[in-house]
């Protein structure tokens, strides 16, 4: 399903990173969501429209397809914030790229 939907469209969202997701969901196949964040040694052509290659990866696996959006514009939102999307880039560790996660998704509730 991941590769499928990159033969619709590059998830490399630009800036290095990727967000690659099943069109949709896998209903039956998962309870609750999953979302990972790997780091590549050496960065790949993700035919991101910048052009830059990505090193870190997003994957989303989703239970159903509300929960999968509503993860993927949070997602989006918190990567267009400069303070996670720097930590994200520079590789921070776990608990700052968590606690910056959550920090950003209390301020998309504050505006809300």
């Amino acid at each position: 399903m991941f590769f499928a939907r990159e033969e619709l469209a590059s998830t490399g969202i630009g800036d290095h990173i990727a967000i690659p997701h099943a069109r949709g969901s896998l209903v039956g196949y998962v309870s609750h969501p999953i979302l990972s964040l790997s780091f590549l040694d050496t960065p790949i052509d993700y035919g991101a429209l910048d052009g830059k290659p990505v090193y870190a990866l997003f994957m989303l696996i989703s239970p159903n397809v509300r929960t999968h959006l509503r993860i993927l514009a949070r997602l989006s939102f918190c990567l267009r914030t400069s303070e996670f999307k720097k930590a994200v880039l520079n590789q921070a560790s776990r608990e700052t790229i968590l606690r910056l996660l959550s920090q950003t998704e209390d301020r998309l509730h504050q505006d809300s």
